[in-house]
C-alpha cells in the first residue's frame, strides 16, 4: 500500500466542505463536495488495502473500518470518529451499537455489460432490514480512460423538474412498486425466483428497472468526485420502505489503450448503513416517527 501524504490531517465537516445540496425529493437525496479532503482520501484507500493485503483486485474489495480495531494509529482512529459523527450529524441518529461499522470498498473495473451483468438494483434493507439511510463517500475520482461508477438511482425524482412523471418515469415507478409488493429487495431475486405468475410480473419489473437504470432513461446519476458524499433514505415518513430508493453502482470499463495497474484511478468508496436503534424498532409508530425526526435534521 502507498503511504498517506506527510503533513495535517483536515477536520471532517469543516467550512472546506460545500453545503448539503438536495439532488432528489423521491427519495431524500443530499449531496455534499468536499466532505472529506484529498489527503484523508488517500489515508481512508491507503488502511483499506490495510485490512485487505491479500488480494488479487479481480472482484469487489470490502474493508470495514472499525475504530475499535487495534491496527489503526490514533490519527486513522480519529479520521473514522470524525466521519462517524458527522455522517451521525447529517442522518439525524447518532453512531450506536446496533449498526455496522464503516465499510470501504474498492471497485475493479469488468470487461463489458450494463448494471444487470455487474450487480443488479437493490433497496438497502436487503442486507439488514433495519437500515434506513445511507451515506456512499467516494474517496477517488476515476482515472483517465475509465468510464461508468455512477451510482444509479433509476426511479429518483429530480427536485428541480415539475409536474406528473412522464410515461417512462411512470413505469419504473409502478415497477419499482410492484417488487416490493412481492417482498423482493434486490433484481437478482426477481430474476430468478420461482416460475409462477406472482413471479412472472416480479421479472419484468426487474427487467424494467434494470433496463432503464442501463438506459439512462429515468432518475439520477450520482458521478465518483473525490471527497463528495451522497446520503440518502430508504425508509420515508412513515418507516415504510422507499419504492424510490431502488439503486446501484454502474460498472467500471477501461478503455484498452489505458489498459493499466493504476489502482488509485478505479472507484473507491466508504459507506455507512445507518440502522434504526432497537428503542424504535417497538411498533410502526416508533419506527415513523424515529425516521421523520431523522429526515428533518438537515
Amino acid at each position: 500500500a502507498l503511504a498517506s501524504p506527510p503533513g495535517p490531517v483536515p477536520t471532517v465537516g469543516t467550512s472546506i466542505a460545500g453545503p448539503l445540496r438536495m439532488i432528489s425529493r423521491k427519495p431524500r437525496i443530499y449531496l455534499q463536495s468536499h466532505f472529506l479532503q484529498p489527503a484523508e482520501c488517500q489515508m481512508l484507500m491507503d488502511m483499506i488495502l490495510q485490512r485487505k493485503e491479500r488480494c488479487n483486485f479481480q472482484t469487489k474489495l470490502r474493508a470495514p473500518l472499525e475504530p475499535e480495531n487495534p491496527c489503526w494509529t490514533a490519527e486513522q482512529r480519529s479520521l473514522i470518529l470524525k466521519i462517524e459523527e458527522r455522517v451521525a450529524e447529517i442522518s439525524g441518529s447518532e453512531r450506536h451499537p446496533d449498526e455496522t461499522a464503516l465499510v470501504g470498498t474498492l471497485t475493479p473495473p469488468q470487461a463489458s455489460g450494463g448494471i444487470s451483468e455487474h450487480l443488479g438494483l437493490h433497496v438497502d434493507t436487503n442486507a439488514a432490514h433495519w437500515r434506513f439511510c445511507t451515506a456512499i463517500i467516494y474517496l477517488s475520482t476515476l482515472g483517465a480512460g475509465v468510464t461508468g461508477g455512477e451510482t444509479v438511482f433509476p426511479v429518483a425524482l429530480d427536485p428541480q423538474v415539475e409536474g406528473a412523471p412522464d410515461e417512462a418515469s411512470e413505469r419504473v415507478i409502478e415497477a419499482a412498486g410492484e417488487l416490493l409488493d412481492l417482498n423482493l429487495d434486490h433484481t437478482d431475486k426477481a430474476l430468478h425466483a420461482a416460475d409462477h405468475q406472482a413471479f412472472k410480473v416480479a421479472r419484468e419489473a426487474a427487467t424494467d428497472l434494470l433496463a432503464a437504470a442501463d438506459a439512462a432513461t429515468t432518475g439520477i446519476r450520482v458521478k465518483p468526485e473525490q471527497g463528495s458524499m451522497c446520503v440518502f433514505w430508504t425508509r420515508q415518513d412513515d418507516g415504510e420502505i422507499d419504492r424510490f430508493s431502488w439503486h446501484g453502482g454502474a460498472p467500471l470499463h477501461v478503455e484498452a489503450s489505458q489498459q493499466s495497474g493504476d489502482i488509485f484511478g478505479w472507484k473507491w468508496t466508504l459507506q455507512k448503513f445507518k440502522q434504526v436503534p432497537v428503542s424504535a424498532r417497538e411498533n410502526a409508530a416508533a419506527l415513523g416517527d424515529f425516521v421523520r425526526q431523522s429526515r428533518r435534521k438537515k
